[in-house]
């Protein structure tokens, strides 16, 4: 199983999908998608990510590796 650095993160500071939506005000659907990657990066995306990463404490490029 090939988890995403975001959730792996996440499950290392003993989160759950609704703690971190709930602490970048977003809903738990759509933390799971960003975990997943079944979102694009429009805009409204990014600012969440942004504020994840913000909130994490770790730089979007670990929590988002650009694709080889």
């Amino acid at each position: 199983m090939n988890e995403s650095p975001l959730k792996l993160a996440r499950l290392l500071k003993g989160l759950r999908q609704a703690d971190l939506g709930k602490a970048v005000d977003a809903e738990e659907s759509l933390i799971s998608k960003i975990e997943t990657g079944a979102v694009r990066d429009i805009p409204s995306i990014v600012k969440i990510k942004q504020k994840i990463s913000e909130f994490m404490d770790l730089p979007m490029d670990f929590l988002w590796p650009p694709e080889k």
